[in-house]
């Protein structure tokens, strides 16, 4: 679980409402997060970072995964169904194409 956690805490770094996922400069970066008052200084507030649609779909599996359920066979349906609920979650986010695609398709 600490894992997960731990992902879900760096892609929330590193997605930035979209400012750093797209940047392809790490120097761009720096400078933001300098002008943030640097690593240290960082408040990541649930109205001002935005986590990303990869956390949101995490978080999802995570969710699938402490359910009820004793065979892969249960999971399944479970995990597709946390899925399609989370791309309600999506406005706001840059979710690809064949993710939300595919999600349509469960």
């Amino acid at each position: 679980m600490a894992s997960m956690v731990l992902a879900g805490c760096g892609d929330a770094l590193g997605y930035y409402n979209g400012r750093f996922e797209f940047c392809n400069s790490g120097l761009q970066i720096l400078q933001m997060v300098e002008k943030k008052g640097g690593l240290s200084k960082i408040k990541v507030e649930k109205f001002d970072w935005r986590l990303s649609d990869d956390t949101i779909m995490s978080i999802a599996t995570a969710n699938a995964l402490v359910a009820s359920w004793k065979t892969h066979e249960e999971l399944w349906p479970i995990l597709a169904q946390q899925y399609k609920d989370c791309m309600k979650d999506m406005n706001g986010r840059s979710p690809g194409m064949t993710c939300m695609g595919l999600t349509n398709k469960l």
